[in-house]
């Protein structure tokens, strides 16, 4: 989150309501189910598991589905921009901290140079920094709001955003590329666990929409740019995870 912030930091905010809350538990709970969250399911997909495109094209579908559902205030509107955005003395005091916690990290990666390759503090660094950048060409860069963007095209009738659906596909070959690289790439399609993908991807691309984006975005976006709606909805998000994992579990128990 840190380095999101150095990066560039968001300017939308949403504010908490019932249904994203609601987006939360749904996503949370699609995530247990499909076996893998948003980037959790394109990693796998891009080492070469053809079964978690189902996944995608549920998510595509829960989107749509949820664009068609006639109920008021389910799609969520932006109420304003964040705080970080106009000078203040709270937005000084955040920059700082920020400032301060990127210091800290480039310290623990200087400890650590020479003697481990791969640490997660350098991880940190460019997830967050390359993600801020993107974030700061376009709000909605992440597949799962891509998505949510094409399931509304379906619904007019328009062909757009070709240069975010082109992210998406250069983020799948980025996966791809790297699971080729660790030796992890092997293509298959398992069948069995392909009802789970179908059920799990509506069921994120439905909370997709309601909050709007999945884990990823709530860290990486709505955390950082301190909208209001993003610790509730990411505390019910992960309510829906560990609720379903539990009723998986004890439903395995003889």
């Amino acid at each position: 989150m840190f380095w999101v912030g150095a990066g560039a930091v968001p300017m939308a905010s949403y504010p908490p309501t019932f249904w994203s809350v609601a987006g939360g538990v749904l996503f949370g709970a699609g995530a247990a189910i499909n076996g893998g969250c948003t980037f959790g399911t394109l990693n796998r997909l891009a080492a070469g598991n053809l079964s978690f495109l189902v996944s995608i094209l549920g998510m595509l579908f829960g989107a749509w589905a949820s664009h068609e559902l006639p109920i008021p205030g389910i799609i969520p509107l932006a109420s304003g921009t964040s705080i970080l955005v106009e000078p203040s003395r709270e937005s000084v005091l955040l920059l700082a901290l920020i400032s301060v916690g990127c210091l800290r990290e480039l310290a623990l990666i200087w400890r650590k140079s020479g003697r481990e390759r791969g640490t997660p503090e350098q991880a940190a660094v460019v997830l967050g920094v390359c993600g801020g950048l993107l974030y700061a060409l376009d709000e909605t860069w992440a597949y799962p709001l891509n998505l949510d963007r094409l399931a509304e095209a379906l619904k007019s009738a328009q062909a757009r955003d070709i240069a975010l659906c082109a992210v998406s596909v250069a983020a799948l070959a980025g996966a791809a590329i790297c699971a080729w690289q660790d030796g992890k790439f092997q293509l298959r399609l398992p069948w069995r666990p392909i009802p789970r993908r179908l059920f799990g991807g509506v069921a994120m691309g439905i909370g997709t929409t309601l909050i709007p984006g999945g884990n990823g975005t709530l860290l990486l976006q709505w955390l950082p740019a301190l909208s209001p709606h993003a610790p509730i909805a990411y505390a019910a998000l992960v309510f829906g995870a560990a609720a379903s994992l539990g009723c998986f579990r004890s439903l395995r128990k003889p």
